[in-house]
């Protein structure tokens, strides 16, 4: 029987190779998970074991967006980290995290405290010096000439019976704005609020206000962003 054993020592080698891949991939993704939350803060974490109480699906859930885990950007603890999965929860108000290649068997809170800023499906957050009942962490919704306009998201779950005895949520989105200008955080809730600011531009905003009627009433959201950005342009024409 003729054996190839440059063939038989090839084979071997190839395994040899993917199974050192293999375990560099698993390395790497091990040394992410424990250089982001390190080990001496796993035990601050506010509930390693996050767990969903509400019974969700693909269209109604807690979460920014998404129900499942998309990759994003963190700064936490001063330090800044790239590629990692995310999921913002608009309940609790925390950042979860889970590792690249799903090494974790829970999903994990990150402290909020340490969290100055994230990103995720292309909107960033911020934390804000704010103090009130809403979240902490804020929409980067419009950075400005002259000022810039966040948004506090929050979800607020409802039951609903379904067809089964089984208790179904919807959860109802909710909306706080915020105004930062001349080094104040100023609560919007309407066009008014911004005449009240911006007096010499309240025919210019009652006409904005007049044609997008119909954005106001279908996404109260878009429209007040828009209108944040309309007014800030013109105080650029004006000044």
């Amino acid at each position: 029987m003729n054996i190839n054993y440059a063939l038989i020592v090839s084979i071997f080698l190839s395994i040899g190779s993917l199974s050192a891949q293999n375990s560099s991939t698993r390395t790497k993704a091990l040394q992410q998970h424990d250089q982001l939350l390190g080990q001496q803060n796993i035990n601050l974490l506010e509930g390693v074991n996050f767990e969903d109480e509400y019974r969700s699906n693909a269209n109604e859930h807690r979460y920014f967006k998404e129900l499942q885990y998309q990759l994003g950007e963190v700064t936490y603890n001063n330090q800044s980290y790239q590629d990692v999965f995310l999921r913002y929860d608009l309940i609790e108000d925390v950042l979860l995290v889970n590792t690249k290649d799903n090494l974790s068997y829970f999903d994990l809170k990150l402290i909020p405290s340490k969290v100055s800023e994230f990103k995720i499906h292309n909107t960033s957050f911020v934390k804000l010096p704010v103090i009130n009942d809403g979240n902490s962490f804020y929409e980067v919704a419009y950075l400005g000439n002259h000022y810039n306009f966040y948004v506090d998201l929050r979800k607020t779950p409802k039951s609903v019976l379904g067809n089964s005895s089984l208790v179904s949520y919807k959860f109802i989105e909710g909306f706080t704005f915020l105004l930062n200008y001349n080094n104040e955080f100023i609560e919007i809730s309407n066009h008014r609020d911004f005449i009240k600011l911006f007096p010499d531009l309240e025919k210019q905003i009652k006409d904005y206000n007049k044609a997008n009627k119909s954005l106001r009433k279908s996404d109260e959201k878009a429209y007040l962003v828009n209108l944040a950005r309309f007014i800030d342009k013109r105080l650029t024409t004006i000044n």
